[in-house]
């Protein structure tokens, strides 16, 4: 881990098991799904866990638990100048239920409703579980020349942090 602002970035989803919890990465098409039992500490941290950033030192305990959730393969921790070379892939079915003028657009997950943004709507049609965030944040800001690629890529952003918290979509490491 550095100390310069750092991007966290939680891989997988948590099933529930007659055993315990289950943290699931690499579910999809072609690859191998990876599974780890997670301890109740463990568990709790990464249920909470969100993409976010790191902008100023952390306490010793937690840089030594991130440490070790990254050693394991469960999360990465990269300089935020490195993006999003991630993968993200749809869990379930996700339908768009409505398509008000306000620009905000209603999913219906099998968690319940999410409201995104144009922009989540358009990721949505796009994410195919093999191309990256910055893949397809690349493709939406190439077609819209004005629009700040850090505006974007913070959208972007946003409407997976909505989809992951809905348990419609899971980020898996890219290839």
């Amino acid at each position: 881990m550095t100390t310069e602002p750092t991007r966290i970035i939680p891989f997988g989803y948590i099933e529930r098991t007659a055993a315990g919890a289950v943290l699931v990465i690499n579910k999809r098409a072609g690859f191998k799904p990876h599974q780890f039992t997670l301890d109740e500490r463990t568990e709790r941290f990464l249920s909470s866990l969100e993409v976010w950033r790191i902008h100023h030192d952390l306490p010793e305990e937690a840089r030594t638990f991130l440490d070790a959730l990254q050693q394991r393969g469960v999360l990465a921790a990269t300089p935020v100048w490195l993006g999003l070379n991630v993968i993200p892939v749809l869990r379930d079915s996700v339908v768009m239920v409505s398509t008000p003028s306000s620009g905000f657009h209603t999913l219906r997950t099998s968690a319940g409703d999410v409201g995104v943004t144009e922009l989540g709507a358009l990721l949505l049609h796009m994410i195919d579980g093999e191309r990256t965030v910055d893949t397809l944040v690349d493709e939406i800001s190439d077609s819209m020349p004005d629009a700040p690629r850090t505006l974007l890529e913070s959208e972007a952003l946003w409407f997976i942090q909505s989809m992951r918290q809905a348990g419609a979509m899971t980020l898996e490491p890219a290839a």
